[in-house]
C-alpha cells in the first residue's frame, strides 16, 4: 500500500462538493484526515493539514468499477457513473477511515459533500492495471467505506489497559481519573457513582464532590440544659440530651463520610442507633437495613460499628420483613462484613421461614425473588472468600456471586468498595501471583440456567485463571465508574479515552463478557443514549455506537427493557451506524418490546441461506425471549408458550426448533467442506450501505451460539427431571417422536465436526473459536442427554420402542461411515468422539461402594438399559463403523464396550474383536495366494503392499491389546482361549504370516506376548507357530547382546521341548534357528553374551541334537560354518566350566551346509503407506490374477469339428490339442495364472497338466 493522492479539499458552490481525479485506476485501501496544524510528512515540513472545523459528517462517493482481466477484447470501455456511497464521522484528529472495495473492483473518482470549510487528507492504496471494464449499476456493489474502526477480533492487550495480570485491578481508572484537571479520590467517585447517588443540586456546589456529612450537625443535635433544678437525674450534672431522628439520619447518610471523621465518632453513633432500636417492626426494620446499604460503601469501620452495636434478632424477624426491607439487605450485603453479620443460623431461618409454603401465601413474587436471592448471596459470600485462597474451591459458585452482583449498581458498587476497601480482602487477593493468562480461558458469567449447568461451561476453570476473572471484574466496574463522572462532569477528554478503553475491551475475549454484562446497569444504557443524540460527530459519540451495536450482539443484553429503549430512540444522523444496521437494531427491539408472539413469529418465518448475520441476531433474541418465559414459572408457561406457539402459527415448538437447527447445520457444513457452496473468497458478505459486512468468522460465531441457544432450548424442554422434595408435583416435560430426535442428533452431530474445525482454524480467545469451543460442549450434552434412560433423559415416542440411546448412537454409527462433503477421516473421528462421550463409563464412581446413593443406583440402570436394550440392536452398525477405525480408536472402543459389559452378557467387544481376527485370516490368505502368483516377480506390487499395510494395522491393534502393562491384556488372552472362532483366525493367520515370511515390529510385539502366554493354550500348531515367528524376529533390525531377552528365549526352548516330532515343521525350523543363530553371533561382536543367553542357546543346540536324526536337524542352513565357529566361541566366553564339554560335543555334532536350497526373501510391513494417483487407480482396479478371462471357444466356422459327437468338459478341450482351431499357447506365467481361474478348478476325468508348451505364432518349440 503506498501514497496515492495528497490533497486539501475546499468545497465549490453551495453545494459543498470536492472531487479528486485519479490518473489511472487505483483501489484504495485507506483515507487519513488530518487535523489543522498537523504535518503528515516528515520530509515535507513545509505541508501542513488545514482541516477545518474539528468535527463534521463527510458524505463520500466512489465511481466503483470492476476489475476483469479480459485479453479479448481490445477496446478500452468508458467508465460508469456507478457511485458507492458511503459516510465518514470526523470527530477530530488524525483518523484512519478503511476503505474496504474489494479485489474486484476500483476506481478513478472520488467524491466528497459536508458542510466543511477545509479537508486535508491523504489517500493511500494500490495502482491497478488497467483492463475492458464492463458497466456496472451501483445496486451490485457493495458499500466501500466503513464507519467502523474496524471489526476488532481478540487481540493481545497492552499491560497498561490489562488489569487482570495485575496486583492493583484499579490501576487504570486511576490514570483515567487523572486525566481531569483536579481528578478527586477513585474511592470517592466510585462510591457516588454507583451507590450514593448525589442530588441534582449538588453538582452546581462549588465544594462538590467534597460535600461530607457532618456527624454533629446532621445527625446528633445536642442543646444544653440550662435549668438550675437542684434535682437531676444525673446528680446535678449537666450532659448533651441526644434527640436521634432516623429519618434524619437516613438523610445525612446519603452523602460520604470524611476520612477525616474519628473513629470514636463512628462508634458513638452506631450505639445511638442501637439504643434507639424499639420492639420488632416492619417500618423499624425497613430503616435499619436500609441504613446498612448507605452505609455499606462508606468506611469500613463504620459497619464494623453497626455490626457490633446491632443485634440482628432485635430487628429482623419473619413479620418484620417485606419486599422493600429485603432489597435494601440484598444491596447491604454486598459489603462482607455485612454478609457475616446478617449469616447466621437465626436470620437463615428467618428467611428460610418466610419463604416457606405456609408464608408465601401473604408475600409477592418479588419479596420471594428477594428473599431467594438474599439467601444465596450470603452463602456464595463465604464460598467466594474461600475461592480467593482455596485452589480446589468452588469456583462455578463463585463466578455465580459476581454475575449476582452486577445485577444492580447499588451491589456492584458496594462489592467493589469492599474489595478495594476492606484490608483483609485486598490482602487475599493481593497474595496471589500475577500470571499471564494467555489461553483467555476465563470462567463464564453465563452458564445455561436451569437442566445443566455444565451446558456453556468451558470445563474446568483454575485459580489462577479465577483470580484474573476478579481483577478483571474488579477493573472494569472500576473504569466504568470513571466514565460515569467524566460523563456527568462533560469531560470529553476523560470520556473519550475511557469508552475507548471500554470498545477495546468489548473487543477481547477475556474482558467481552464482563464489559457486555456490565454496560447493562440502567445508568450506563442511558449514557450511552445521551451521548449518541449529538449531530455533531464526536469521538465519544462515535465509541458509544460502536459499543452500543456490538452489545446487541448477545441476546441477554437485547432482552434489557432500557437498552431497548435506547435503540429505539436511535435517529439518524449518526457517526458510526449505518440506517441498515439501525433498522436491523430496530427490528431486534421491537421484537423484544412484542414479546412472545413476535419472537414466535420470527422462529416460524421462512428463511433463505446462507442465513445473513442479521436474520441470526432476531433468531437469537427471540429464542432468548422463549427461553426467559419459560423460566419465569416452569409448572404453567410451559404450556402457556405451546398454545401460544401453536394459536399464532399452527405448528409445534420442538419440531420447529429441529428444522431450524437443521438449517444452521446447512449453512455450518457449508463453510467446511472442502469445496464451499458459499463464495467466502473475501470471507465478508456484501452489504449495501452496512456498518456491519460481517466478515466469516463473526457469522461463523453467530451460528454456533444460534446453534448452542436451540439446543438449551430442547434440552429445557424435553428433559425429564426428578420431582424436588418441595413441590409436590412433576417437572414437565415433552417427548420427541424417533423421526425428530434422528434429525436432532444428524444437524448436532453436524455442528459437532464444524466446531472442532473452526476451534482448529481460528486464533484461541477469537469469538468463532470461543462460540465453537461452547457449542462443542452444548453439542456432547445435548446427545448425553438424549441417550440417557429415564431421569436426565429424554423420552421419545412412540414408548415401548425405540430408546433413545439406540436412535442416538444408531444414527450416529450410520452417519460416520456415511457420505460427507468433509474429510471422511476426520468426519468418521469426530462420530467417534459423540460415541465416545455418551457410552456409559462403568468405572466412574466405582470407589464409593460404602453406601449406594441413588445417583450410582440411577448409573447402573443406565448400564443395564444399554447392556440389553441397545447394544444388540445396533450389532451391524457397530461392526461397520468400527472397520473404519484408526487402530487407537479401535481398542478405545473395545476398552468402553469391556467396561460397559464387564459381566460379558452380550460380548459386543468379543464378537468385534473376533470378527477382526477374521478379517487379519482373510488378508494373510490372500497374501499367500498373491506370494505363491508372484513369486517370480523381484519387485512386491503395489497390491501387495498394501495388503501388507492392512495386515500390519491388524497386528498394531492385536500388539497395543497385548502390551505388557495394558488394562485389556487379560481380557484379549480369556477372548481368544473362550472364542474358538477368533483363536482360530488367529492361529491360522500367524501360520499364514510364518509361510509367506513376514517381518514387522508389530508382529513381533504380538508374538513375544503370545509366546509368554503359550500355556494357556493347548494348540500345538500354535506353539511351533509362535517359535519359528519368534526365532525370524530376531533378524528385525540391529540388535545387540543386551537386547536379548532371555526369559523369551527360555520360554521358546521350553515349548520346543514339549513338541513332539510330527507337530514339528523340520525344515522350516532348521531354517530359522540357523538364520537366529547367525544374527545372535552378528549381535555379540562388540558385546559378550550374557550367561543366561549363552546357556539357552546351548539348550537349543542340544535340542536339536535329540531330534530323530532322519529329520537333519544337525545340519543346519542359513548360516555360514565360519559364522557358526565364531558362535561357538562367544558362548563358551560367558558358559559355566561345568558345561563346556557340551558344547565341544556340539562342535562335531552340528553342521552346515552351505549348499542347500535358495533361502526366499523376508516381507517387510511397511510402518506408512503412500501412494500416487497412479498407484491408488490400479488398486481400485481388478488385479491381474482376477481380471485373467480364461480364453473361450472361438466361433465355429465351416470346419468340422474331428471330435464329432464326442462329449467333452471345457476344461479338457482347452487342454487338447487334438481339436480343430482350438490350439493354446501359453507365454511365461499366463498358464499359472490361468490355474487360478474358477473353470479351471472343475472336475476332470484327468489329472492336470504338468507342463506348459511354449512357443512362438503357433510353432511348437
Amino acid at each position: 500500500m503506498k501514497l496515492l493522492h495528497w490533497c486539501t479539499l475546499v468545497p465549490k458552490g453551495p453545494s459543498g462538493l470536492a472531487a479528486i481525479r485519479f490518473a489511472k485506476l487505483v483501489r484504495v485501501k485507506s483515507i487519513r484526515v488530518f487535523p489543522a496544524g498537523a504535518k503528515p510528512f516528515d520530509q515535507s515540513p513545509d505541508i501542513v493539514g488545514e482541516t477545518e472545523p474539528d468535527s463534521f459528517l463527510l458524505d463520500v462517493y466512489f465511481n466503483a468499477q470492476p476489475v476483469q482481466s479480459s485479453s479479448d477484447s481490445k477496446e478500452k470501455q468508458r467508465a460508469t457513473n456507478a457511485l458507492v456511497p458511503s459516510t465518514i464521522a470526523y470527530a477530530g484528529g488524525q483518523v484512519d477511515f478503511t476503505v474496504d472495495l474489494g479485489t474486484e473492483y476500483a476506481t478513478r473518482l472520488m467524491i466528497v459533500k459536508g458542510q466543511f470549510d477545509a479537508l486535508s487528507l491523504a489517500i493511500y492504496g494500490e495502482v491497478v492495471s488497467e483492463s475492458i471494464i464492463p458497466p456496472l449499476s451501483a445496486e451490485e456493489i457493495p458499500s466501500s467505506v466503513s464507519k467502523s474502526i474496524l471489526s476488532m477480533e481478540t487481540r493481545t492487550i497492552s499491560a497498561s489497559i490489562d488489569p487482570a495480570n495485575s496486583s492493583d485491578p484499579t490501576f487504570l481508572a486511576r490514570n483515567l481519573l487523572s486525566l481531569l484537571e483536579v481528578p478527586p479520590p477513585f474511592s470517592l467517585i466510585s462510591r457516588l457513582m454507583f451507590c450514593l447517588k448525589p442530588d441534582n443540586d449538588d453538582w452546581d456546589d462549588p465544594d462538590f464532590p467534597y460535600l461530607f456529612v457532618d456527624i454533629d450537625r446532621d445527625i446528633f443535635r445536642s442543646t444544653l440544659k440550662l435549668e438550675e433544678d437542684d434535682e437531676t437525674v444525673n446528680g446535678g450534672e449537666d450532659e448533651d440530651e441526644i434527640h436521634f431522628d432516623i429519618e434524619a439520619v437516613l438523610d445525612a447518610m446519603s452523602k460520604p463520610i470524611s476520612d477525616d471523621v474519628a473513629e470514636d465518632m463512628l462508634t458513638r453513633f452506631a450505639r445511638a442507633v442501637a439504643d434507639h432500636i424499639d420492639s420488632k417492626s416492619k417500618s423499624q426494620a425497613f430503616h435499619i437495613a436500609k441504613l446498612f446499604k448507605l452505609s455499606a460503601s462508606q468506611r469500613p469501620s463504620l459497619v464494623l460499628a453497626l455490626c457490633q452495636n446491632i443485634e440482628i434478632d432485635t430487628v429482623f424477624d419473619v413479620r418484620s420483613l417485606d419486599e422493600d426491607t429485603l432489597l435494601h439487605l440484598l444491596d447491604a450485603s454486598a459489603n462482607a462484613d455485612i454478609a457475616r453479620y446478617l449469616h447466621t443460623v437465626y436470620f437463615l431461618d428467618v428467611l428460610t421461614d418466610f419463604l416457606s409454603p405456609s408464608n408465601s401465601v401473604t408475600q409477592t413474587k418479588a419479596a420471594k425473588q428477594a428473599a431467594e436471592r438474599l439467601t444465596t448471596r450470603l452463602l456464595a459470600w463465604e464460598v467466594f472468600e474461600d475461592a480467593l485462597s482455596n485452589t480446589q474451591a468452588d469456583f462455578a459458585a463463585a463466578t455465580a456471586f459476581l454475575r449476582d452482583i452486577g445485577t444492580g449498581e447499588q451491589s456492584l458498587g458496594i462489592w467493589l468498595a469492599s474489595m478495594t476497601g476492606h484490608t483483609d480482602l485486598v490482602t487475599k487477593l493481593a497474595e496471589n501471583p500475577i500470571v499471564p493468562n494467555s489461553s483467555g480461558a476465563y470462567p463464564k458469567l453465563f452458564v445455561r440456567n436451569g437442566v445443566n449447568d455444565s451446558m456453556s461451561a468451558m470445563g474446568a476453570v483454575s485459580h489462577d485463571e479465577f483470580i484474573a476473572f476478579v481483577r478483571a471484574f474488579i477493573g472494569v466496574a472500576s473504569v466504568l465508574s470513571v466514565w460515569a463522572w467524566s460523563d456527568s462532569l462533560g469531560d470529553d477528554v476523560c470520556r473519550e479515552r475511557t469508552l475507548g478503553v471500554l470498545r477495546l475491551w468489548q473487543g477481547t475475549g477475556e474482558y467481552r463478557e464482563i464489559v457486555n454484562y456490565l454496560l447493562l446497569l440502567r445508568q450506563f444504557t442511558l449514557r450511552l443514549k445521551w451521548i449518541t443524540t449529538n449531530d455533531t460527530p464526536r469521538k465519544s459519540g462515535i465509541f458509544g455506537e460502536q459499543i452500543l451495536s456490538e452489545l446487541l450482539d448477545e441476546p441477554y443484553a437485547a432482552l434489557n427493557d432500557d437498552l431497548v429503549q435506547t435503540i429505539l430512540s436511535l435517529k439518524q444522523p449518526l457517526s458510526h451506524i449505518y440506517e441498515n444496521d439501525r433498522l436491523s437494531m430496530r427490528k431486534i427491539a421491537l421484537v423484544v418490546e412484542d414479546g412472545l408472539p413476535a419472537a414466535i413469529e420470527e422462529l416460524t418465518l421462512p428463511n433463505t441461506h446462507p442465513l445473513s448475520y442479521r436474520r441470526l441476531r432476531t433468531l437469537r433474541v427471540s429464542i432468548a425471549l422463549v427461553e426467559r418465559e419459560l423460566a419465569e414459572d416452569p409448572q404453567k408457561v410451559d404450556w402457556n408458550v405451546l398454545q401460544t406457539i401453536w394459536d399464532e402459527q399452527s405448528t409445534a415448538l420442538i419440531p420447529r426448533l429441529a428444522e431450524l437447527l437443521a438449517e444452521i447445520a446447512q449453512d455450518v457444513n457449508g463453510y467446511f467442506r472442502i469445496t464451499s457452496p458459499f463464495p467466502v473468497q473475501h470471507e465478508t458478505q456484501p452489504q449495501l450501505h452496512s456498518s456491519t459486512a460481517m466478515s466469516l468468522p463473526q457469522v461463523l460465531s453467530q451460528l454456533f451460539q444460534l446453534a448452542e441457544d436451540i439446543l438449551g432450548l430442547l434440552t429445557r424442554l424435553t428433559i425429564v427431571l426428578e420431582p424436588s422434595s418441595s413441590s409436590s408435583s412433576k417437572p414437565l416435560s415433552f417427548s420427541l417422536s424417533a423421526y425428530t430426535l434422528r434429525s436432532l442428533v444428524l444437524s448436532v452431530a453436524d455442528v459437532f465436526a464444524c466446531t472442532d474445525a473452526a476451534d482448529t482454524i481460528y486464533a484461541q480467545g477469537t469469538p468463532a473459536c470461543v462460540s465453537a469451543q461452547h457449542t462443542r460442549q452444548a453439542c456432547l450434552e445435548f446427545v448425553r442427554t438424549a441417550s440417557n434412560f429415564g431421569a436426565g433423559g429424554v423420552v421419545v415416542e412412540p414408548q415401548g420402542g425405540k430408546s433413545g440411546a439406540e436412535i442416538v448412537m444408531s444414527v450416529l454409527l450410520k452417519h460416520g461411515v456415511g457420505r460427507s462433503k468433509r474429510d471422511p477421516a476426520y468426519h468418521l473421528l469426530q462420530m467417534f468422539a459423540l460415541i465416545d462421550y455418551i457410552l456409559p463409563d462403568s468405572d466412574s464412581g466405582a470407589n464409593a461402594r460404602d453406601a449406594m446413593s441413588e445417583n450410582e443406583q440411577t448409573k447402573e440402570n443406565q448400564e443395564e438399559h444399554w447392556v440389553f436394550r441397545v447394544l444388540p440392536n445396533i450389532l451391524d452398525e457397530t461392526q461397520e463403523f468400527f472397520r473404519q477405525l484408526d487402530v487407537e480408536s479401535k481398542v478405545h472402543l473395545l476398552r468402553r464396550l469391556v467396561r460397559l459389559d464387564s459381566q460379558s452378557l452380550v460380548g459386543m467387544a468379543e464378537w468385534l474383536f473376533s470378527e477382526e481376527m477374521k478379517l487379519l485370516e482373510r488378508c494373510t490368505k490372500t497374501l499367500l495366494s498373491s506370494t505363491e502368483l508372484d513369486n517370480s516377480q523381484e519387485d512386491t506390487n503395489i497390491q501387495t503392499v498394501v495388503l501388507l499395510y492392512q495386515i500390519g494395522l491388524h497386528l498394531w491393534l492385536l500388539g497395543h491389546m497385548l502390551q505388557t502393562g495394558s488394562d485389556m491384556l487379560e481380557w484379549c488372552l480369556r477372548t481368544l482361549k473362550s472364542v474358538s472362532e477368533a483363536f482360530n483366525s488367529l492361529t491360522t493367520s500367524l501360520s499364514d504370516l510364518s509361510i509367506a515370511r513376514v517381518l514387522s515390529y508389530r508382529l513381533d510385539a504380538v508374538v513375544q506376548t503370545l509366546l509368554l502366554h503359550c500355556d494357556r493354550f493347548e494348540d500345538n500348531n500354535l506353539r511351533l507357530t509362535l517359535v519359528v515367528l519368534f526365532l525370524r524376529t530376531i533378524q528385525l533390525g540391529d540388535k545387540s547382546a543386551t537386547d536379548l531377552d532371555s526369559q523369551l528365549w527360555l520360554k521358546a526352548v521350553a515349548v520346543l521341548n514339549t513338541l513332539s516330532p510330527k507337530n514339528l515343521d523340520f525344515a522350516m525350523l532348521r531354517l530359522n534357528i540357523g538364520q537366529a543363530l547367525g544374527v545372535i553371533e552378528a549381535s555379540a561382536s562388540d558385546v559378550n553374551l550374557s550367561p543366561e543367553i549363552s546357556s539357552v542357546i546351548l539348550s537349543l543346540m542340544t535340542w536339536l541334537t535329540t531330534q530323530p536324526p532322519e529329520k537333519k536337524l544337525t545340519v543346519l542352513y542359513g548360516i555360514k560354518s565360519d559364522t557358526l565357529a565364531k558362535l561357538y566361541d562367544i558362548i563358551s566366553a560367558s558358559l559355566p566350566r561345568d558345561r563346556l564339554d557340551t558344547l565341544n560335543k556340539l562342535r562335531t555334532t552340528l553342521t552346515v551346509d552351505e549348499d542347500e536350497t535358495f533361502i526366499p526373501e523376508n516381507m517387510n510391513i511397511p510402518d506408512t503407506l503412500q501412494l500416487s494417483l497412479q498407484e491408488l487407480q490400479d488398486i481400485l482396479s481388478p488385479s491381474p490374477f482376477q481380471s485373467i478371462v480364461p480364453p473361450s471357444t472361438p466361433s465355429r466356422t465351416s470346419v468340422p469339428d474331428v471330435l464329432g459327437l464326442v462329449i467333452s468338459p471345457p476344461a479338457a478341450m482347452l487342454r487338447s490339442p487334438a481339436a480343430t482351431r482350438l490350439t493354446k499357447t501359453y507365454l511365461n506365467n499366463d498358464f499359472r495364472e490361468l490355474r487360478q481361474a474358477a473353470v479351471a478348478r472343475q472336475n476332470t476325468s484327468r489329472l492336470p497338466s504338468m507342463h506348459v508348451d511354449v512357443g512362438i505364432n503357433g510353432q511348437l518349440t
